[in-house]
């Protein structure tokens, strides 16, 4: 079960900050995660905690829509 929080703002939440880095890696793919926080606040245009897009990136490992390459590179799972 998925629990919502009480933000109003949905750009904070982790499911936003997942389906972005997701979008983000069908484009540019292979990122390493410093690479990937940069272009995330580019997109989100505030600046984001570390620890917050690793709970995204959690997110997405636990769904098994993200995998990790032999150098650290990010690669979404094109698959549905």
């Amino acid at each position: 079960m998925l629990l919502l929080d009480q933000n109003k703002q949905p750009q904070n939440t982790v499911l936003y900050l997942a389906a972005t880095v997701s979008g983000l890696l069908l484009r540019q793919d292979g990122l390493d995660f410093a690479a990937l926080l940069k272009q995330v606040e580019k997109v989100v245009s505030h600046k984001i905690n570390p620890t917050f897009l690793s709970l995204a990136l959690n997110f997405l490992f636990l769904i098994d829509k993200l995998q990790l390459d032999e150098r650290g590179g990010l690669h979404v799972s094109k698959s549905a």
